[in-house]
This record gives structure tokens, sequence and C-alpha cells, in this order.
């Protein structure tokens, strides 16, 4: 029995349930999802119902009527959410699948009959007597979804195996170890990689996601055996904490270079479990992302921890080259300890320094003392020792994290001058930098072959229009550039079924206490949420689009419910549960309000560095930040960058 997520079904359109039976009646047509969910958001309950049903009753209801009350939901009990992380139980029929608070898709297994039939559904195969719709098959064209497709081509070098072996089962309480090694095993199916010589040291991080903790460390080192060897195991030990399906990740890395993430599922029962003799080896491939020529220069993970009172952060730096001559290339700081909750810190702090005039001293240095107080609270000073040193010296930096509020790029260089300190700047001044998230595969390549650009015309921005036009001279022979007019309608249509590898937005932008429901202002006072990317319109993120949200508080993550949120979460995630390669290769966002003029130097300098002058993306954000440094103004400290830093525009053919 597998996990819940590998059982839903994605084919839906999410509605909100006071949306005009109008409006959300559009939506169906264009989109054409299989289900609906319908999402009564304050009440944080959802409504699962095909789309015949919901169709036949919209026809019924006034085009003015709203969802909740044409689909006669106050008569209709709520859809049973369940953890995508929990185990599959055949018996339920009917249910929403959350993971980590976020909506993922559904379970349908209710009898299929002929009323559930429209005119415009399409059913894609059968399967034990029970019909499933596609998720979108037309994108599938072109992409090979067999595990180990991403391999090298036939004659080239094949990356190592990652193998683990842990009992399926487990005692809730019990302590049990989850042994980690490589593998060269042809019969495994893996070989070893060109980039990955023998000796190599691979470290891998062991981060339970349920059911589990890390009883001593986390983390160690394998080294690439020799052809059809093995290397010597690992052992990391795991206390089971919660009964039911559990799940483990596991991270590699060979230096600075993120190598890919093996997922361990196990069952954690009240019983006796079997004895290790019982239990089987699971030998998973893991393959290569990039090689290691690819990597930054510079790798900070961030591990949180949070509980009732307080959060700590365990980070690890991981650089080509010593910090220090003799010193290891990956060295471990914390955990930091933070007395406080975060997210509202943060909000507070976004608000005292969005409106400072850098050209004013008492302003200057009121943002300076701000950012040196965010630095000490989350850098331990043995790390930001080692930054000191590295300044310089690196070309680009990547920060590895899952936590959604910390704005890495404000932090506070400093370090030891004689017998004083001196002061090194921001962390944004002073590197190329960038933020990933640790459990999605970060991409290389950039197209930005097809662009998408929404521009609402009654934004009121002065520079909009002037942005608006600076984008559509990006097009030349080998780019396109077109307009998604700026309604939900189009925007939605446009994501789920057009194929675009960019996306460029000017206007409007407004956070929200949850971050998936923070809004980007349309025309005619309609908007779209980072909840609307989800079922069919995660065919988004199957191109690995460049998103660039140049919008008030577009960057600015947070928590949901149960996890993390926000527009850079929900692209960059967009499709990868049906196409692991899917999902934004970049996005683009800010903080806080930005100054709208400034904001067209930073967008044209951007792109200028990534277009034609040939930058990778970290280095093109780097250079817009020095483009605004003269201004007075801190609107270049408030972009934020999702991507390898690496990162290049392929050249056309």
């Amino acid at each position: 029995m597998g996990l819940l997520a590998r059982a839903v079904t994605r084919s839906f359109l999410l509605l909100d349930s006071e949306w005009s039976v109008e409006h959300a009646g559009r939506l169906v047509r264009s989109v054409g999802p299989s289900h609906v969910i319908v999402a009564r958001r304050q009440a944080g309950d959802y409504y699962l119902a095909r789309r015949a049903t919901v169709s036949a009753m919209f026809a019924a209801a006034a085009p003015a009527a709203t969802v909740w009350s044409a689909l006669d939901l106050a008569q209709t009990q709520p859809t049973p959410t369940r953890d995508g992380y929990t185990a599959d139980d055949p018996s339920v029929l009917e249910a929403v699948v959350l993971e980590e608070g976020r909506l993922i898709g559904f379970l349908d297994r209710r009898p299929l009959t002929s009323g559930d039939l429209d005119a415009d559904a399409t059913l894609t195969g059968a399967l034990g007597g029970e019909l499933f719709y596609s998720f979108d098959t037309d994108f599938l064209r072109g992409f090979d979804t067999t595990p180990g497709a991403a391999g090298a081509a036939d004659g080239a070098p094949s990356p190592p195996a990652l193998v683990h072996d842990f009992p399926d089962q487990v005692a809730l309480g019990s302590t049990t170890s989850l042994v980690l090694w490589l593998s060269a095993d042809p019969r495994a199916g893996t070989r070893l990689n060109a980039a990955l010589p023998v000796g190599t040291n691979v470290d891998v991080v062991v981060l339970p996601c349920q059911g589990f903790k890390v009883v001593g460390d986390r983390e160690d080192t394998l080294s690439v055996p020799d052809q059809g060897g093995e290397s010597e195991p690992v052992r990391i030990k795991l206390q089971a904490t919660q009964a039911g399906q559990a799940l483990v990740r596991v991270h590699a890395y060979v230096g600075t270079h993120h190598v890919g993430t093996l997922l361990v599922e196990s069952m954690v029962v009240p019983a006796v479990v079997p004895s290790p003799a019982t239990s089987t080896a699971h030998r998973v491939r893991l393959p290569l992302l990039q090689h290691l020529d690819d990597a930054p220069d510079l790798l900070l993970s961030i591990i949180e921890r949070s509980t009732a009172d307080t959060v700590s952060l365990t980070i690890t730096l991981r650089s080509r080259q010593p910090v220090v001559e003799g010193q290891p290339l990956s060295r471990q700081f914390g955990p930091k300890v933070i007395a406080k909750r975060p997210q509202p810190y943060i909000q507070q702090f976004f608000k005292a320094v969005q409106h400072l005039d850098l050209r004013e001293e008492n302003d200057r240095r009121l943002l300076e003392t701000k950012c040196a107080a965010l630095t000490s609270a989350v850098i331990p000073p043995e790390l930001l020792e080692d930054l000191w040193q590295l300044r310089g010296r690196v070309q680009s930096v990547e920060i590895e994290s899952e936590e959604p509020w910390i704005p890495w790029e404000l932090c506070r260089l400093a370090g030891r001058n004689g017998d004083g300190i001196e002061d090194g700047g921001f962390f944004g001044d002073a590197f190329p930098i960038t933020r990933w998230l640790p459990q999605v595969e970060g991409k290389l390549r950039l197209s930005l072959r097809k662009m998408a650009l929404v521009a609402p015309v009654d934004s009121g921005l002065l520079h909009a229009p002037d942005e608006a036009s600076f984008i559509r001279s990006l097009q030349d022979t080998g780019r396109q550039v077109q307009e998604v007019k700026a309604d939900l309608l189009s925007i939605l249509k446009a994501m789920t079924h057009d194929g675009y590898d960019a996306w460029h937005f000017v206007g409007h932008g407004r956070a929200n206490d949850n971050p998936d429901w923070s809004e980007l202002a349309l025309e005619a006072n309609d908007v779209i949420r980072p909840e609307n990317l989800s079922g069919t319109v995660e065919n988004v993120g199957r191109t690995n689009p460049l998103v660039f949200l140049n919008a008030c508080t577009s960057g600015l993550g947070g928590l949901t419910l149960s996890g993390s949120g926000g527009w850079a979460e929900r692209f960059l995630r967009a499709g990868r549960d049906f196409l692991p390669d899917a999902g934004a290769a970049a996005f683009v966002g800010t903080y806080w309000m930005v100054d709208d003029g400034l904001a067209l130097q930073f967008v044209k300098a951007f792109y200028r560095a990534l277009l034609v002058d040939g930058h990778p993306i970290g280095q093109a954000a780097f250079r817009a930040r020095q483009a605004l440094r003269d201004s007075g103004d801190p609107t270049r400290l408030a972009y934020t960058v999702f991507a390898n830093p690496l990162a290049r525009v392929e050249a056309h053919a």
C-alpha cells in the first residue's frame, strides 16, 4: 500500500464559493477539467463535484448567482480531506487530498454513470471497470515519464545509485537504522557517471517528513565505489514517533551540488515489527541533476525546526574551495534558536524599511541597524566569519531552504579588521545570490522563446506601459512575446494549454496572512491567487518557465495551515506531482512595495544582462541590483530570485 499522494487524480479546477456562476462557468468551459473543487476559503472547506454535475446546475442557475448557492452547498457536507503522506485506503471512495497544506488532487472512486459525462468531457482509459480522467495528456507529448528515463544517452556514463535498506514496518517508539550506500551494480540499472570519479564524496542528509525523527547525526558521507562495486554503508538512526504511513527524504550532495532526492516509505505500527532479516533492500536510482561544473561556488542549506514557542535553524555551508586552507569544504552551524515567532516580525520589518530614503543618513543607518539585528538573529557568528572570508572569492551563491520568511538578501556581511569590525554591506550587494527549495530539482536551462506578458491596463502605475513596451521589445526572430489578457479566465486558460516558457507580470500585488490567498490585481477588479495554480492549471510548469512577477509583495512567502506557500512555492512545484521534471526554472518577485520607476529600471537591467550579455541568472539579478545602488531607495533590495544561480538562457537554434 503506497502513499495516498501517488493515487490522486489532478484533473480539477479550483473555484471560489463566492464567484458568480457566469464567471465560474466560463472558467470551467475554457479549462476543461474532469472535476471541480469548490473552496470555501474562510471555513477551510472543500467540495468535490464532477464537471457534468456542475455544468448542469450552473445552466439552471442565474448568471449572477454564486457558486455556493448554485450548487446548493449549504445543504451539502464538505468533502473529507486527507493527508497525501498517509497510506492509500481503497475503501475511501471520495476525498480531497492535501500535501503540507497544498491542494494536490482528489480521489473519486464512485461508480461512473452516463450522467457524469457532458459534451466536452474526455475519458482516456479504463482500469478494473473504473474510468479515469487524464491530467491533460496533450502536454505529455515529448516527455518520457518512464522511471529512469532521465539517465544519460546510450553509451554515455550513468550516475551511481543511492540504495537504502529499511524495514517496511517499524514499531511505534522504536529506533531503527536507515542504511544508505552507493552502488554501481549493473543489475540495479546504474553505472558510474564520469562526473563522479571513483572516490568522490557524496554527502547524504536525512530529513524526516512524517512519522520519524532523527536520533543523533542526520548527515554522513558516502564514497563512489569502483565499477561494479558498492560503497561502505552509513547508518542514520530514526525513531518512530507517529503511527501510520511514514516518509523520509534523503538529500544527496557533491560539494555545493545537489545531486538528487530519495524517498523512503515505511509504516509505523503499534505491534512488533518483523525482524531485520525480513526487511528488503530498496534499490532506487538517483539521477544527477547537472554536472559538477554547474554547481554554485557556495551553497547554504538551511533546515528549520519549529516548536510551539521557538524556531531553530541548522545551516550547512558547502563551498567549492576551503574557507581557510586546511578547513573542510562542508561545515555545519547551529542550531540557532530564535525565541519569537518569525512571520509577524518579518512582516513588521518589511513595513518599516520599504519607505526609507537611503540618501538620508538617518534612514540609511536605520536600515543597516535593522538588517544587522536580523543577521544576528538568524546567522551564527562562526558562519558569518566564514562568509567574510569568502567575500570576493565566489561568483555564485545558492541558499537552499524550505523556510519561507527570511530575506537572506538583506542580511549584513561583517568581519574583523584589526581591532575593529568592518561592515561588508548587504548579502545581495556582496554576492550573486539566489534561493531554491531543497526537494525540487534545479534547472540550468532557461528558454524564453515564448513569453507571456500580463499587464492590466487599469493598474494606474505610471511606468507600467513603459515596462510592457520594453517586454514587447524583447521579441526577435527566435523569441515570441504574446500578451495574455489580464483576467483570470484568460490567464488560467493560457497556463493550462498554451505552453509559455516565460511569464512576466506588471501590476499591483497584495499580501495575505495566508500566502496562498495573496493576490495579483487584474483588470476590472479581478484577481488571481497562488491557490489558483492547482489541478490542470499546473500545466504551467511543464515548460520550466521563468516567472517574473513585478508586483508588490509577490516574493513574500509565508506559512499556510500546515506548510509553506506563496507564489514562488506554487510556481516552482507546478506539475511536479505528475511530471518529476516539471516546475518553474526560475521565479523573481518582491518582498515589499517597490517604486514603480525603479522597478522598471530593475527589469531592464535584469533582462539585458540575461538576454543580451548572456549572464547566468544569479549575475543578472546581481547586476540589476547594482544598477539601482545610487537611487537612494531600497527597491533593489526588495527583489528575491529562486533559481540555480548558474542557469542561463539557451541560445536560439
